[in-house]
């Protein structure tokens, strides 16, 4: 096993993920219960709207002012807009694919975590077999255990929490980046996927946010620190 291997262990986990999604058959298209809210606030964002149609969303609508409002952060609607905007065939039928999208961007973000947190406790030391070994089965066990559940309905309740997931694992992985090296651009990477990531799910965002929040005081800290010493 060499590092390279390392994002072949990653497809295996996803592939497995695709298959439990997918019902062990290849329907990407597919249609389930509750999957289509984030396509009918994208027809509202479209029509210059918050609030979707009356009635459309069941129970999980709430009324302001007469009109349905869904809870669901915006991103995986606007996601959607670029293809909403050119057709409605696809309408009700893009969960899976976006449940598919999004565990893909955490698996990356995984491994880009993984080898920035080394850079930070290994260094330049030469990577052993044995370390390599235990990542690899670290990166197994995370992306089979919440994620692997997730992958057992297409619907927008799990749809929302995998993109929480994702940009939050990639939060954390671009807030390590300007640890090492901080610059305005690797910042605003750090804010924008935050953001993204409350956008998402606000539950699991708000994680990433207390995260950022400890980031900001180590470092602040370690300058007071080395300003003192200096």
């Amino acid at each position: 096993i060499s590092p390279a291997d390392l994002p072949a262990v990653d497809l295996l986990a996803v592939a497995a993920f695709t298959w439990l999604l997918m019902v062990g058959r290849w329907a990407p298209l597919q249609r389930q219960y509750y999957d289509n809210f984030f396509d009918l606030q994208a027809r509202a964002f479209l029509n210059g709207r918050w609030d979707v149609p009356a009635g459309s969303v069941g129970f999980e609508g709430f009324l302001i002012d007469g009109r349905t409002h869904v809870y669901f952060g915006p991103w995986p609607a606007l996601l959607r807009i670029p293809l909403l905007a050119v057709t409605d065939r696809v309408d009700g039928r893009l969960t899976t694919l976006s449940m598919l999208l999004a565990t893909v961007v955490l698996a990356v973000a995984a491994y880009r975590l993984s080898m920035t947190v080394r850079a930070f406790v290994r260094g330049d030391a030469a990577v052993t077999r044995r370390e390599l070994v235990a990542t690899a089965a670290l990166a197994f066990a995370v992306l089979t255990g919440p994620p692997l559940w997730l992958g057992s309905a297409a619907v927008v309740h799990h749809e929302a929490i995998c993109w929480g997931l994702a940009f939050t694992v990639a939060a954390l992985e671009a807030a390590g980046r300007w640890l090492f090296r901080p610059t305005p651009l690797r910042l605003c990477a750090v804010g924008a996927l935050g953001a993204a990531a409350i956008s998402s799910r606000q539950s699991v965002g708000i994680g990433i946010v207390a995260g950022l929040v400890l980031v900001v005081v180590a470092a602040g800290l370690g300058r007071v620190t080395a300003a003192r010493g200096g």
